[in-house]
C-alpha cells in the first residue's frame, strides 16, 4: 500500500496491478494498493516509493 497525493489518485490507480484501498466499506483516495507482482522491477518499485517520498514531504513541509 502507498499513500500518495490524491490529486494523482486517479492517474495512478488506473495502472495494472493497481487498486484504491477500501477498509470499511470505505474508498481511500490517495491511497493505493499494488500487487506485488508489479514491483518486480526496480524501477517500478522506486516509482511507487518517489511517489510516496514526494507526499510525504508535502504532508510534513505543511506542518512548518
Amino acid at each position: 500500500m502507498c499513500r500518495i497525493d490524491p490529486k494523482l489518485h486517479e492517474q495512478e490507480v488506473k495502472k495494472i496491478g493497481c487498486s484504491t484501498v477500501v477498509m470499511r466499506g470505505r474508498n481511500y483516495k490517495g491511497y493505493i494498493h499494488v500487487q506485488e507482482e508489479n514491483l518486480k522491477q526496480e524501477n517500478d518499485f522506486e516509482h511507487w516509493i518517489e511517489l510516496a517520498l514526494d507526499f510525504n514531504e508535502q504532508l510534513t513541509s505543511k506542518g512548518k
